[in-house]
């Protein structure tokens, strides 16, 4: 049993920071997608609200592609600032201003901090690499496995991270030669709770995750859950999480 202080979120509509290890939802439905946001270069931005107030930004794209979420010019930006620079000026959906107005009520009661300095690249993970991401080992280890992250590379069957603790969470899993299925867990309760996913990530493609702008408080942290579920024959593909 988790000992760290309980939050209560939206007056008790969840509980971060409490619960038992080894109880996982066997649900894998696909969480409720606030926005979609298709970009130039191919790639898509998706939106999703996976616990009450906590928006989870998630891009999809063939390797190589500049990653819309890293770019500088969202540096420091709330979730509908964001939206307005990624959509073009486009008018955000009713679902994504009333999930931001939920996050704001997080913030207002101390739940939510602003992170103290916020990454040019849109807070995704450590990184000292350019927008562009290929699918190879080294590659991958230079923009994605940095100090904090769980990391595997070239793996064939399925797999999974269990983060304890989590302050924020962010992570990220590319694929060749065939296509792989990524769903992430939290345990804010006393089970897992299906919070982003499933995705089915094809070959030659990356995706990402990563909350927004706002680090979970101190003591409201809870416990993340990450898993390859599901490996197309011969797919090799790297995973890393934190």
């Amino acid at each position: 049993m988790k000992t760290t202080l309980s939050c209560l979120l939206l007056s008790g509509i969840v509980m971060l920071g409490c619960g038992a290890e080894d109880h996982q939802s066997s649900e894998t439905k696909p969480i409720s997608l606030l926005a979609s946001i298709p970009q130039a270069t191919g790639n898509v931005v998706e939106l999703y609200e996976g616990l009450p107030g906590m928006i989870l930004v998630s891009e999809d794209g063939l390797e190589g592609n500049p990653l819309a979420t890293r770019s500088s010019k969202l540096a420091g930006l709330n979730i509908l600032q964001a939206y307005d620079v990624l959509s073009n000026h486009a008018a955000p959906p009713a679902a994504l201003v009333e999930a931001a107005a939920r996050e704001q009520d997080l913030i207002a009661s101390g739940q939510l901090q602003r992170r103290a300095a916020q990454p040019a690249k849109g807070e995704l993970l450590d990184s000292t690499s350019d927008n562009a991401f290929y699918c190879t080992d080294s590659t991958f280890l230079t923009s994605y496995c940095g100090s904090n992250a769980q990391c595997v590379l070239n793996l064939t069957s399925p797999s999974a991270f269990n983060l304890d603790n989590v302050y924020t969470y962010s992570g990220a899993v590319c694929t060749r030669g065939n296509s792989v299925r990524v769903t992430i867990y939290a345990m804010p309760w006393w089970s897992w709770n299906q919070v982003g996913g499933p995705w089915t990530v094809l070959t030659g493609h990356v995706r990402t995750w990563s909350y927004w702008s706002y680090w979970i408080a101190a003591g409201c942290d809870f416990d993340g859950r990450t898993a390859i579920d599901t490996v197309s024959a011969g797919a090799v593909y790297q995973f890393t999480a934190r």
